[in-house]
């Protein structure tokens, strides 16, 4: 967390309540959750979370483009799928693979445990963490194109005129 001028830098969640943004450079202002429920509905809510969720991988641009279809054909939509239903399912897709991640850590870091048993003891230690590190930092890097590459093949949020 960020503190510039009294202002946490922070989209959503913290021991104490929900951060709110407020238009102020991109800094967000300290609100009490009784004045983000008059404020926000929970579709706005669950839409910040998402953003947070994708912030630490994607460029603001990419998620802009990314939740533009959201944002047109599900938020606030009364007939049809809303923004809940989308989160709702999304997250309990990653649930269901919890398991599989866990037990994919735990091969890397055995993997990694293997690795530089020829180097100084004194040496040994620091070289398996950065053998785990480096697994599974491959795997986020090699996913992080995928997900970009998907992102370029969205349609354009401004399609520019000819």
């Amino acid at each position: 967390v960020n503190v510039k001028e009294n202002m946490i830098q922070v989209i959503i969640l913290d021991i104490s309540g929900i951060y709110a943004q407020i238009h102020n450079q991109g800094y967000f202002d300290k609100e009490t959750v009784e004045d983000i429920k008059k404020k926000y509905s929970k579709e706005h809510i669950l839409v910040l979370v998402l953003i947070y969720y994708f912030k630490g991988i994607l460029s603001i641009g990419d998620i802009q483009k990314l939740f533009a279809p959201l944002n047109e054909h599900f938020f606030a939509n009364e007939g049809g799928m809303k923004i809940e239903d989308i989160y709702d399912e999304v997250f309990s897709m990653e649930k269901s693979q919890m398991e599989v991640l866990k037990q994919d850590v735990v091969m890397k870091y055995k993997l990694a445990e293997e690795q530089f048993a020829e180097a100084p003891m004194e040496h040994q230690k620091f070289l398996k963490k950065f053998a785990f590190i480096c697994a599974l930092s491959f795997d986020v890097y090699v996913k992080k194109l995928i997900i970009e590459k998907l992102i370029d093949d969205l349609p354009d949020i401004n399609p520019k005129k000819k």
